[in-house]
């Protein structure tokens, strides 16, 4: 898309093109040592640092290696070191570390980017998102230092943004 944007304006504006685009060359973070059987390597390394718990799960390595690349090695190690290796949601393959990593790596700040941007669950499922609002605000509070009146404030926004996804009673069609 964004070799697309930039061909159009060279076109458009009829600028010399200098030399061949890179963009399909050019490997986003996670994707220097990514191959398509990562997530056997993450669910390896799952069940030598963290067995027996919800990193274990094929979803999770699966998940991981998809949304980390590369990088799902760090929140493996993450989790073990900072026992957190729980589900932040019962059918859905997030692990509280990865609320630690995105305040660290990701500059994530606010509850709502992490459950809206972060991890798409509020799009996937925000009956999901809203039950883990209280452990996604939890774990940022103590990652951020955030006071506690912070956070409440925080589970507040996330609850009211999520809100704007139900569907009112009068747009539910009954299956026939």
């Amino acid at each position: 898309m964004a070799e697309d944007a930039v061909d159009t304006a060279l076109a458009t504006g009829k600028l010399p093109v200098t030399q061949p685009c890179r963009t399909s060359r050019l490997k986003l973070l996670g994707g220097q040592a990514y191959n398509p059987t990562l997530h056997t390597e993450v669910a390896q390394q799952a069940s030598t640092l963290l067995p027996s718990t919800a990193a274990c799960s094929p979803a999770t390595a699966r998940h991981l290696a998809s949304a980390y690349g590369d990088q799902a090695h760090e929140v493996l190690e993450l989790a073990a070191d900072e026992h957190l290796a729980g589900l932040l949601v019962p059918g859905h393959p997030y692990i509280e570390a990865e609320v630690v990593h995105a305040c660290r790596s990701e500059y994530c700040a606010s509850v709502e980017d992490f459950l809206a941007r972060r991890t798409r669950l509020a799009f996937l499922d925000s009956k999901a998102a809203e039950a883990a609002i209280p452990r996604v605000a939890s774990l940022m509070a103590k990652e951020l230092g955030w006071t506690r009146w912070r956070e409440r404030s925080e589970i507040k926004n996330a609850g009211a943004y999520l809100a704007t996804f139900a569907v009112p009673a009068h747009h539910v069609v009954a299956a026939a």
